[in-house]
């Protein structure tokens, strides 16, 4: 397959991904934008899913090439 169709087919569905490392780091792969931001609750856009964090002190450590490492003490996720 082409790479030319790789794209084409990565545009048709939500190749968004998280990682989870204990409950102090997540790493957000296809991250759209940051809609809400606190230290104590942020909203991300995935491209047609929102995923909520809520915890203690949370801060974006890095937003590159829509990849997102969120830090802190993490007490839930939620997709809203």
């Amino acid at each position: 397959m082409r790479l030319n169709g790789l794209k084409n087919i990565k545009s048709e569905i939500n190749a968004s991904a998280i990682e989870v490392y204990s409950n102090k780091r997540i790493l957000i792969f296809d991250c759209k934008s940051i809609i809400d931001y606190s230290p104590e609750c942020m909203v991300i856009d995935l491209g047609g899913l929102r995923l909520k964090i809520t915890g203690e002190a949370l801060m974006v450590e890095s937003f590159v090439f829509e990849q997102t490492d969120i830090r802190g003490k993490i007490y839930g996720l939620e997709f809203v």
